[in-house]
């Protein structure tokens, strides 16, 4: 039953904002574009509510729940170490953003699970009986009232966090994956669907965005390099800091869904696009790139490799 309880408290903390568990998701590296990453966000919320139910429902099912309980868990723990080890991650998403967790705790938290684990099947191969002469960890009334209780929960955090989430932003795949996007410059609205743009897609909590961002300020003043714009990905206060130290001579635009941003970015910002109508022409992945590179990649010249 504890079992249970944690899976339906990961779940029901994820609910709440799956916009930012879905974000949680792509950090792990393994997908990134927004309709999948989605996908395997709410296909894990109902793997663990329906798990997370079965446990406190005492439905063993030939043995198959704990089973089911111990390969998630060994699933959870292979992906945090790859994306540990391989992308960096700072925050498993285990309960959401409600309760921040790094790797290191996230991997011991799922070894003490497996162990329950390994000590409720011990227990069901030993089964006692309780008062009422039902065997301990079978499935009873009330044991299957609190599995759905559990199921409820769940149910109830998602339509709090649907009532709070705003819906994403579409993508025009006709027209390029950057044509929905505006920019506001001085008294005019510029829209990357029409002409040609240097795009840079940043992060204002990115060292890297930082110096690239103030690099910007001098390729937006180069003759000929097509219209230099930003998009950044980051919160009010992020972008207000970003923006103190940048003072960008060029338009910039915050990222409606964030998961917009994962999809462009690659491995890790800063990624730079040249832009024509709204789709992509070329892109180029450099962490600390210099003026001539950036003027080079705009003009299409062999002086840089594009990374696309």
């Amino acid at each position: 039953m504890l079992l249970g309880v944690v899976f339906i408290f990961s779940a029901a903390a994820k609910a709440l904002d799956m916009t930012t568990f879905a974000v949680q998701v792509s950090y792990y590296g393994l997908v990134r574009e927004p309709s999948l990453v989605r996908m395997v966000a709410w296909t894990m919320l109902g793997v663990e509510s329906l798990l997370g139910a079965g446990l406190i429902a005492g439905f063993r099912l030939r043995g198959g729940t704990l089973a089911a309980t111990a390969a998630l868990l060994v699933g959870f723990s292979g992906m945090i170490a790859y994306a540990w080890v391989y992308q960096g991650l700072e925050d498993c998403g285990c309960f959401g953003k409600y309760i921040p967790m790094g790797p290191r705790s996230s991997l011991l938290k799922n070894i003490v699970l497996l162990a329950m684990t390994g000590a409720a099947w011990y227990g069901t191969k030993r089964p006692a009986l309780d008062g009422e002469g039902v065997p301990v960890g079978s499935s009873s009334g009330r044991r299957r009232f609190f599995g759905v209780a559990g199921l409820a929960v769940v149910a109830g955090a998602v339509l709090v966090g649907w009532g709070k989430a705003e819906p994403p932003a579409v993508t025009s795949t006709e027209e390029g994956p950057f044509a929905k996007y505006t920019f506001v410059d001085g008294e005019q609205t510029l829209s990357l669907k029409n002409g040609e743009f240097v795009v840079a897609v940043l992060s204002a909590t990115c060292e890297h965005c930082q110096a690239a961002a103030e690099l910007l300020n001098e390729l937006a003043a180069v003759p000929d390099v097509p219209k230099v714009v930003a998009l950044v990905m980051g919160d009010e206060m992020e972008m207000e800091e970003f923006e103190s130290v940048v003072r960008p001579a060029y338009p910039m635009s915050v990222f409606g869904d964030p998961l917009d941003f994962f999809n462009l970015i690659g491995k890790e910002p800063p990624r730079f696009y040249l832009v024509k109508d709204g789709a992509e022409v070329r892109h180029l992945d450099v962490l600390d790139p210099a003026l001539d590179d950036l003027k080079a990649f705009a003009a299409g010249t062999p002086a840089v490799a594009p990374a696309s």
